[in-house]
């Protein structure tokens, strides 16, 4: 499942490590867009930033969204976050001007047993 995040917001999970956390990244695409879009992903955890992505968006060929005829998704960007042990909240934030991006949290499955 994609969580939208339009421009200026944040979006927050709650992760247990040692683990890594993958955030798939696709911008929503609409039929303004051509080649290459750059965007970029701030990810904050516990309240400090910790690191600034640049990502280049392009058309998916494949991909497209349930119900909404307008734009499609870009192909999937893919961010790993090492995420130390103990409990840590991360943030994604987005501040490109009138534009949404999709995003999707994912650890791995023997992470879900970690405890704080």
């Amino acid at each position: 499942r994609y969580n939208v995040l339009q421009s200026g917001k944040k979006c927050s999970v709650e992760v247990i490590g040692p683990t890594f956390l993958k955030v798939i990244s696709r911008l929503d695409w609409n039929p303004t867009l051509s080649g290459k879009q750059r965007y970029m992903l701030r990810i904050i955890e516990d309240g400090a930033l910790k690191n600034t992505y640049v990502l280049n968006g392009v058309r998916s060929d494949v991909a497209a969204y349930g119900g909404k005829i307008d734009s499609v998704p870009s192909k999937g960007e893919v961010i790993y976050v090492e995420v130390p042990a103990g409990k840590h909240t991360y943030e994604v934030e987005f501040k490109d001007s009138g534009r949404e991006v999709n995003l999707r949290f994912l650890i791995p499955r023997e992470s879900l047993r970690n405890s704080e």
